[in-house]
């Protein structure tokens, strides 16, 4: 089998979160900006594995639910 990794910037504008979700808040208006690592791994052209990173530290603090680092 083969790994591929990839990491991925998603870029949007914070409209809210589910309200029953772990995340519920309010609409903030900000821009964010997301980073996922992904590393799948391949079997015969397949994906038969995928482990994903995704950096919820530095979404929470663009949308001012946690303070950010000085």
């Amino acid at each position: 089998g083969d790994r591929v990794a990839a990491m991925v910037t998603v870029h949007g504008t914070h409209t809210g979160t589910d309200p029953n979700g772990v995340f519920a808040g309010t609409p903030t208006g900000n821009e964010v900006t997301i980073r996922i690592n992904t590393i799948l791994y391949l079997v015969d052209g397949r994906i038969v594995e995928e482990w994903i990173t995704v950096d919820m530290l530095g979404f929470m603090q663009q949308i001012g639910a946690l303070p950010s680092a000085q």
